[in-house]
């Protein structure tokens, strides 16, 4: 007799803790993120932001591998940044002297999140997600915005400055603190 699958109460306020738990115990194909408390399943992305995506990765892991700076990570994998907020990315890097310390911790952010942004998705919630990670202690967020064929690199300066830089097609991609040598 086949077992029921158990669905997430998407009503509840979750924390970190319960959301994991949760999603845990589902067996089907969806994604979920925890935002603000709540449940919800991450919504499917055209195929053009799947293959950009795949090539960042692709990208990222050859570069990393050969110069052994720490770990990539693809998508699917929900970061819990705060409390009451688990987020997934596109791509993402842990630097090799941050993975030690990480194991052990409740909350733990990429040292580099990158994702691809939908057309459809509202600049208030590309901007909340963008602001989580980088509280969370992310050094640099790209967000890709392949329709218009732009990347913007967020970045942390200090508790009270952060910087946007906007590439455009024919610009490269680089990050010298954490990749140095990386270009795309």
């Amino acid at each position: 007799m086949p077992q029921s699958i158990p669905e997430p109460i998407f009503g509840e306020t979750h924390t970190v803790d319960t959301f994991f738990d949760a999603a845990m115990q589902l067996l089907d194909h969806h994604d979920y993120e925890l935002v603000n408390g709540k449940i919800e399943i991450v919504a499917l992305k055209p195929r053009l932001y799947s293959r950009i995506g795949v090539r960042l990765v692709a990208s990222l892991v050859t570069f990393v591998d050969e110069h052994d700076l720490g770990t990539v990570l693809g998508a699917r994998f929900p970061y819990p940044l705060t409390e009451d907020n688990a987020r997934v990315t596109t791509a993402s890097f842990i630097g090799k002297s941050r993975a030690p310390h990480l194991e052990n911790s409740h909350l733990f952010s990429p040292d580099i999140a990158i994702r691809t942004i939908p057309p459809n998705e509202r600049a208030r919630a590309t901007h909340d997600w963008i602001a989580l990670f980088l509280n969370a202690g992310t050094q640099q967020v790209w967000a890709v915005y392949p329709d218009d064929s732009i990347i913007d690199v967020w970045e942390r300066i200090n508790d009270h400055t952060l910087t946007v830089a906007t590439l455009r097609r024919g610009d490269t991609l680089t990050c010298e603190a954490l990749l140095p040598g990386f270009a795309l």
